[in-house]
């Protein structure tokens, strides 16, 4: 029986708590540096014990292009590694700095996308259902630390996590992004690599100070070693107590999202809900709205953005917010509606560019959907309970027929139930029209008042009364809901 290295043992069971089982394909991304390589000779020889049972693994990798002849010995080194241990092994290359060149971002996020579609597509050729890479203890110390400077919230000081989606990747597809060594230090690799006769190849951009991880490793991680020696421990812990409030308040947060509705294309969220929830709460409302527009969960907004929202939802409506990636929220009065590109207004009535007559009886097209239809009639008996799409107007024969406009600045009405009148504008508001329906809204006025804001409110000066003989009738079919 072959002994095990600890370090063996440690990615075994890695790959076990990442999901893994034996009769799946693994794509593994090597570098050529000390921990993809530890990873990779550990599979090799896990593979080669009689007694383990691992599943069936192939390589990656990808040459950047950014460091010349050394990027094009990594290739080698990693193609001549497998052909000696009969390793499938795909060699990929991109120009990076090109890429960088057209795309925002900077090369480092052109680097991670170019890889991370590479892996994606030599997964799918392959027939793997998982991509594991090297990252380490000391990885997840740097990304949280990293996180803290930024500014992340709870999502972001979980870390690196063990099994997530591939980045750029559609959900669906169900490739899984593994890391099986998170639990182990960098020392441990170089202590392997060194046990195992490994020389792994040394990225020489890795001591690039311009790159903020970089500077996070090399400066920032040893000066606070000095005040404490456990610090990456403290990391970590902090990332792990993020982790558990974050799936906790994840978890309320399902419970609430069924008050968010989808409509043509657009997601609906009530502002009582937003305005009235804990604000970590309503943060992961938003954000789990926005992730519907991006390619997986991980596609969020940042604090500013969030904080723009929620004052706009305070506010009125009326107002809109621009988002990332042409997202934009617009604040209404009861919701606020989130939708890629401008936001569709759900118009009823055409803009009726000069007054129209209206005959009665008659009626007028106010198209696309909505007409607007008058008679004279014996007045109701009672009308409380006439829907809003209904007037009845108390107005002599001689002063019809009537007209029909849309709102003028400074126009002013008396809302049935005033003694006085107020300014129009104020009636929106008021009633909640939302700014974009105004213009359009049909005004019905006897002797130049206004005796009928459609689909609202009448004017007090025009109802029915007890000395009513005939009256009015008007009713407009498909009005906009009030």
């Amino acid at each position: 029986m072959v002994r095990l290295h600890p370090f063996e043992i440690a990615l075994r069971e890695g790959l076990v708590t990442c999901g893994i089982t034996v009769g799946e394909t693994l794509l593994c991304a090597v570098s050529g540096g000390p921990d993809s390589m530890a990873m990779l000779t550990a599979m090799v020889n896990l593979r080669e014990s009689s007694n383990e049972k691992i599943p069936e693994f192939v390589v990656a990798h990808f040459n950047h292009r950014l460091r010349g002849p050394e990027s094009e010995g990594d290739a080698r080194y990693v193609s001549d590694f497998c052909n000696e241990h009969e390793i499938i092994c795909e060699i990929g290359t991109g120009d990076v700095a090109d890429y960088a060149k057209s795309h925002p971002g900077g090369v480092e996020l052109a680097s991670r996308k170019m890889r991370y579609n590479f892996l994606r597509d030599a997964a799918q050729r392959h027939g793997a259902s998982s991509i594991a890479t090297a990252h380490t203890r000391d990885d997840q110390a740097e990304t949280i630390l990293l996180h803290i400077v930024r500014g992340s919230g709870l999502a972001g000081l979980r870390g690196i996590q063990q099994r997530g989606h591939v980045p750029g990747a559609e959900i669906s597809d169900g490739l899984a992004l593994v890391r099986p060594m998170l639990v182990v230090a960098k020392s441990e690799t170089d202590a392997y690599c060194k046990a195992a006769g490994i020389r792994p190849r040394h990225d020489s951009s890795n001591d690039d100070l311009s790159f903020a991880r970089n500077r996070i490793r090399h400066r920032v991680l040893p000066e606070l070693r000095e005040l404490n020696p456990s610090v990456a421990e403290a990391l970590i812990r902090l990332g792990t107590a993020a982790g558990a409030d974050h799936d906790a308040l994840e978890a309320v947060v399902d419970d609430e999202w069924d008050v968010a509705t989808h409509q043509h294309g657009a997601v609906i969220l009530p502002l009582a809900v937003l305005n009235n929830a804990p604000l970590a709460i309503a943060t992961r409302i938003i954000q789990r709205a926005y992730a519907e527009f991006g390619p997986d969960p991980r596609h969020t907004l940042e604090t500013v953005h969030i904080q723009a929202i929620l004052k706009a939802t305070r506010g009125g409506g009326g107002s809109s917010i621009e988002l990332p990636d042409g997202v934009v929220v617009a604040i209404e009065y009861e919701n606020a509606m989130m939708i890629r590109g401008p936001k569709p207004i759900d118009y009823q009535y055409l803009p009726i560019d000069a007054p129209m007559t209206l005959d009665v009886p008659g009626n007028l097209d106010l198209a696309p959907v909505s007409t607007l239809f008058t008679s004279l009639t014996e007045p109701p008996v009672d009308t409380s309970s006439t829907p809003v799409s209904i007037a009845y107007l108390d107005a002599p024969t001689e002063n019809m027929p009537l007209t029909v406009r849309n709102w003028i600045e400074g126009d002013r009405f008396q809302p049935l139930g005033m003694t006085g009148e107020k300014k129009l504008s104020d009636f929106f508001i008021d009633n909640k029209v939302p700014r974009d329906w105004r213009r359009r809204i049909p005004l019905v006025l006897i002797d130049d008042r206004i005796a009928w804001v459609a689909g609202y409110r009448i004017a007090d000066w025009a109802k029915v009364t007890s000395d009513t003989n005939i009256c009015i009738r008007l009713e407009l079919t498909n009005p906009q809901e009030s």
